[in-house]
C-alpha cells in the first residue's frame, strides 16, 4: 500500500522539463536520453529489481549534476519533479531506506544551495547599504565626534584623580 503522504508524480511535467529548450544547460544529451528512458520504465508496473536499479542510477545522475553544476531554476524544477517521482516509486513498491536517504540528500543539497545563494544576495545588498551609510557623513556628525572626544578627555582626568 502506498504511503498517503507522498505526492503523486507528474510525469507530463517531467517530460516537458526534459524537452525544454534549455535542458542541455543542465543535462548532456546522454543524460536526457537516460532520464527519458527511466521515466518511461518507472511509471509502469514491472520488476522491482529493475525499478530499484533505475531509481539508483537516476539519483546518481542527479546528485552528480547538483554537486558539479550551478543550480538554475530549470535544474531545481527538474530535481523537484524527479524527487516526487522517485519517492513515489520507492514508497509504493521498493521500500528501500538507502533510496529514501539519497532522495533526502538530493533535496537538502538543492535547498542548502539555494539558501546560500539567497544569503549571498542579501549580504551583497547589505554591503551596498553599509557603504552608502558610511559615505554619508554630514559636517554635523564630525562636530559631534569632536565634541564627544572633548567630553571624554574632560572625564578622563577626573577619573584619574
Amino acid at each position: 500500500m502506498a504511503n498517503k503522504n507522498i505526492y503523486k508524480p507528474n510525469y507530463k511535467k517531467l517530460k516537458n522539463i526534459l524537452s525544454h529548450s534549455q535542458i542541455h544547460t543542465v543535462f548532456s544529451s546522454s543524460e536526457v536520453k537516460i532520464a527519458n528512458e527511466i521515466l518511461e520504465k518507472i511509471g509502469r508496473n514491472g520488476n522491482i529489481q529493475e525499478k530499484h536499479r533505475l531509481i539508483e542510477s537516476m539519483l546518481s545522475v542527479l546528485l552528480k549534476i547538483v554537486i558539479n553544476k550551478p543550480i538554475t531554476p530549470l535544474l531545481k524544477d527538474l530535481t523537484d519533479e524527479f524527487i516526487i517521482a522517485l519517492s513515489y516509486e520507492n514508497e509504493s513498491t521498493i521500500h528501500e531506506t538507502k533510496i529514501r536517504e539519497n532522495i533526502l540528500t538530493l533535496r537538502k543539497m538543492v535547498d542548502y544551495h539555494l539558501t546560500v545563494i539567497d544569503a549571498i544576495k542579501i549580504l551583497k545588498h547589505l554591503i551596498k547599504r553599509v557603504d552608502e551609510i558610511q559615505k554619508f557623513a554630514p559636517p554635523s556628525f564630525e562636530l559631534s565626534k569632536h565634541y564627544l572626544k572633548v567630553l571624554q578627555n574632560i572625564q578622563s582626568p577626573k577619573k584619574n584623580k
